[in-house]
């Protein structure tokens, strides 16, 4: 089951894989950022404000999704500087991570907001920020990756909408307040591959890789947050400081 897990992450959206890596386990017992049941409303893309090469290949997503899921809408506290600051350098999220003991796998930086995921089977996507506001985080990625080793490699592009809103909590702390969003499209072959290997299953493991890379960037803000003697140790081993890379 893992495996096959493993490879709808895959063909979901490559650096998903990532996020896969950070399980529950890796915090301590009973210190978890709280979910919440209510969600955001959807928020519309601005599709006219991109370029006109990337908007044509973001439409397509939305208007012809082979898969999409929603995540749960989670609330936790955390200094909202270091959760934006997160969701910009995903490549040194991994890094922190790592420092807590969880196998991430690697991010690199390309420059200018795009990042890169690479796996031994060849796989290989990219994926870039191309909506940055108060609320809403977008990015977009493509590439092609390969559900296992003996099965052909498949073209996906993908769109993933962040939605988040500060507050506080009753204590009066900083608190933030997220949902992830997932759009994926990919060929005719991915589909019946998909339906092969999971059949009914698909939507409900892909609502649980959102929530795991929900929990990439939220999980890892909280913690810091809340142990800020862990949080500049491991900030000190990586010559880091939020904000200031």
């Amino acid at each position: 089951m893992e495996c096959r897990r493993k490879a709808l992450g895959l063909l979901m959206m490559a650096w998903v894989a990532a996020a896969n890596a950070v399980s529950a386990q890796t915090m301590p017992e009973g210190q978890h950022p709280p979910v919440v049941q209510q969600g955001f409303l959807p928020t519309p893309v601005p599709l006219d404000e991109l370029p006109p090469s990337l908007r044509e290949r973001v439409r397509t997503v939305f208007e012809h999704p082979t898969l999409s899921a929603r995540g749960p809408l989670e609330a936790f506290r955390c200094r909202p500087n270091l959760y934006y600051w997160l969701l910009d350098h995903p490549d040194l999220a991994v890094y922190l991570w790592r420092g807590l003991g969880a196998k991430c796998t690697e991010i690199y930086p390309r420059g200018d907001g795009t990042f890169t995921w690479k796996d031994a089977q060849n796989g290989e996507v990219h994926w870039q920020t191309i909506v940055r506001s108060p609320k809403q985080r977008v990015w977009y990625a493509e590439g092609r990756v390969k559900a296992g080793p003996m099965l052909p490699a498949v073209s996906i592009r993908a769109v993933v909408v962040l939605t988040y809103q500060e507050g506080s909590d009753g204590k009066g702390k900083p608190a933030v307040r997220h949902q992830m969003d997932l759009i994926l499209h990919t060929d005719s072959r991915a589909v019946n591959l998909a339906a092969r290997l999971f059949g009914a299953s698909a939507p409900r493991l892909a609502e649980e890789y959102v929530s795991q890379l929900q929990m990439f960037f939220g999980a890892l803000a909280w913690y810091l947050t809340e142990h800020p003697d862990k949080a500049a140790a491991l900030f000190q081993e990586l010559k880091l400081s939020p904000g200031n890379s």
